[in-house]
């Protein structure tokens, strides 16, 4: 696992408890939530960690870093099984990790064809 990993691992907890308890019901958007924050760090973290809760690709394309962001738009297209969203990853390792998780947990092994490295 790497190093950023690790950190984001670690903060998950506090930062899933913060979230709900800051996201009364339909009171407040987790965007509306993240774009307040000003440190860019904390910012795209709040992003990455709000599509655990409620996968919506729009949260992503608002992260800067593009480790979180494509790390978001893959967790976002396992979740929904949308191998369409692979397509927004800029990172070919990340891409083709998108597009074979989907193919093995959709049993749909034409979606191999389209990673670089095949499984």
């Amino acid at each position: 696992m790497t190093m950023k990993m690790e950190q984001i691992t670690q903060r998950l907890p506090i930062f899933l408890v913060l979230l709900s308890i800051i996201l009364l019901p339909g009171c407040i958007s987790e965007k509306e939530i993240c774009a307040n924050i000003p440190l860019s760090v904390v910012r795209n973290e709040c992003y990455f960690w709000s599509v655990k809760v409620n996968p919506d690709k729009s949260l992503c394309s608002e992260i800067t870093d593009s480790f979180y962001r494509d790390e978001c738009y893959l967790n976002v297209a396992v979740t929904k099984f949308n191998s369409s969203l692979c397509e927004l990853i800029r990172g070919q390792l990340s891409m083709d990790n998108c597009y074979q998780r989907i193919a093995i947990n959709t049993k749909n092994e034409s979606l191999c064809d389209l990673s670089l490295i095949h499984i």
